[in-house]
């Protein structure tokens, strides 16, 4: 990939961070108790059919205040980086976006089918302005990064609520190609592409310089405190994360591998906490659960894996042969 971060082998140390560290929920209480208006709002509008044009217009402000704040006229990319700039432009989009993941968390665990592109209207206007543009590439990548926030809160909230169908839509939106050519992409993908370009970034952070997913441990601690306080968790939440990234995984594999998998073919997909997880594997657990569910099961029910819980087991194998050949 083409990285330009000059700073990326020095001493970690140089760049702790308590915000990107993970905030404690003491700490998200009492923001989202600055904000508790809006989320009491958000919950009014989505418990009735007939606030749905209210409920989009409501989105619709929110999301323009999100554009006005991460523009590059306010976050430029053509500018010198190292490894203290990259991080604090990941902390400046957290700051932007910490008041969407709540929001995003109950739109996917409580939107109905009506609901699914006032769901999506935020990545995708965000997505729709990260034109092909010369500057330095982790900044450039990064700007995906509130998206990719904004993803995985929304699937945090659909899997908590088996929300499946919202789920499909939104991973499923279409947004400009990354190449800058004509042609549309889809969400799912375009975001996970973006983060891998700047995976190696997130070993800059305290305690994530030897870790085998970063990225995803970042992620993880940080939406946390956020998933507690919305959706109420508690010790279920490292469950639903697995569950979500596997979701994730091998929605993005059967997008980028449509062809049947082999019986001894291994695939790459962007792999999450779960990959090194050996003890208690969850993803030979959600294997198993698709398998004993069969057409019954709700995520290929919903169109995810090309409505199929047979092509899920035949993606998500693929992806556990080539974990098992992974030296962790």
């Amino acid at each position: 990939m083409g990285v330009i971060l000059s700073s990326v082998q020095d001493p970690p140390g140089a760049y702790h961070s308590a915000t990107l560290v993970g905030k404690s929920l003491q700490t998200v209480d009492q923001e989202l108790k600055k904000s508790m208006d809006q989320l009491e709002q958000v919950k009014d509008l989505l418990s009735e059919q007939k606030n749905r044009i209210k409920l989009h217009d409501f989105v619709v402000d929110f999301t323009q205040k999100l554009l006005s704040e991460v523009s590059l006229e306010k976050l430029p990319v053509q500018v010198s980086s190292d490894g203290a700039s990259f991080i604090a432009r990941l902390e400046k989009y957290q700051e932007i976006i910490q008041t969407a993941l709540p929001l995003q968390m109950l739109l996917g665990r409580w939107g109905l089918p009506d609901h699914a592109e006032t769901a999506a209207l935020p990545l995708r206007r965000l997505a729709g302005t990260i034109s092909v543009t010369g500057g330095n590439t982790y900044l450039i990548e990064a700007r995906w990064y509130p998206v990719c926030l904004l993803l995985y809160s929304g699937t945090l909230g659909a899997i908590s609520g088996s929300n499946y169908q919202t789920l499909s839509k939104l991973f499923h939106v279409s947004v400009p190609d990354r190449d800058g050519r004509q042609n549309r992409d889809i969400l799912l993908t375009s975001v996970f592409k973006a983060m891998g370009e700047i995976h190696d970034g997130f070993k800059l952070l305290p305690g994530l310089e030897r870790k085998h997913t970063p990225q995803s441990e970042h992620i993880y601690t940080l939406l946390e405190p956020y998933a507690d306080h919305t959706l109420y968790l508690g010790t279920d939440y490292e469950e639903l994360f697995d569950r979500a990234e596997i979701i994730m995984a091998t929605e993005y594999t059967h997008i980028e591998h449509p062809e049947p998998v082999g019986k001894e073919e291994s695939l790459w997909g962007p792999i999450g906490r779960f990959g090194w997880k050996r003890t208690s594997n969850p993803l030979d657990r959600l294997i198993a659960e698709a398998s004993a569910a069969g057409k019954s099961w709700e995520p290929a029910q919903a169109g995810l894996f090309g409505g199929s819980a047979a092509r899920f087991v035949e993606l998500a194998s693929g992806l556990s042969r080539k974990l098992s050949h992974v030296a962790w």
